[in-house]
């Protein structure tokens, strides 16, 4: 029988143990590199997060101040608008005294107001003295204010009294002045009166009279129109 040759391995088929270290040594570096840049990146990644919690928790805090901002200004407005309304009822209240004050007080025309704002100073001798005159007077040749007194309907003792308190002037009624004839209406101008059609009424400022007014002027041949209001 032969036997089997075995022949004797080659030591350039072996891996150097030097080698080997060296490969598990960049390895171990390499592994330890990326460890490194993981551990950075994970750190980042958590400096972010807290960021992230710190302007989340920021933003909470601005909502809540704004909430309150917001009920803080929703009290005001509540309570401005409580005020003006007791404010209007106040005005409401005042105005209705006012009104009732007023129309408590006497209500006189414009001549009235005239003499007693003359001899409120010493009215209580102005009034003897005038009741002193219309007794001696006939009634054709009475002025305005003496024929007023001697009206009992007017109460002008009462009346003239009672306006210590205050008084109202009455409105008076104002009149066109229309030419029976001619039909033209009379206005007085700087120049002195005269004469225009209706449609020019509106245009002329000195047109219609008080009854005092025209009491004291010639007005025989005009009419009597009534201004409306």
């Amino acid at each position: 029988m032969f036997e089997e040759k075995v022949e004797k391995p080659s030591a350039s088929g072996l891996i150097p143990l030097s080698y080997k270290a060296n490969l598990l040594k960049e390895l171990s570096k390499a592994v330890q590199e990326n460890y490194t840049k993981n551990a950075q990146i994970l750190r980042k990644y958590k400096e972010y997060i807290g960021y992230l919690e710190q302007e989340l928790e920021k933003s909470r805090d601005l909502e809540c101040q704004a909430n309150n901002q917001a009920s803080y200004e929703y009290i005001l407005k509540c309570e401005a608008e409580k005020l003006l309304e007791e404010k209007q009822e106040q005005i409401v209240a005042l105005k209705s005294q006012l009104d009732s004050q007023q129309s408590n007080l006497p209500e006189v025309p414009q001549f009235v107001a005239d003499w007693y704002e003359e001899n409120k100073e010493d009215l209580e001798y102005q009034v003897y003295l005038m009741n002193v005159i219309i007794s001696k007077r006939e009634c054709a040749a009475m002025s305005q204010i003496e024929f007023w007194f001697n009206d009992e309907e007017n109460k002008p003792l009462e009346t003239i009294f009672a306006m210590k308190n205050g008084y109202t002037v009455a409105k008076e009624k104002r009149f066109y002045l229309k030419n029976k004839l001619t039909g033209l209406y009379l206005y007085e101008s700087k120049k002195g009166f005269f004469e225009q059609e209706n449609l020019a009424l509106e245009l002329t400022s000195s047109c219609d009279y008080t009854q005092q007014e025209i009491d004291n002027m010639n007005t025989g041949s005009y009419e009597q129109i009534e201004v409306e209001e």
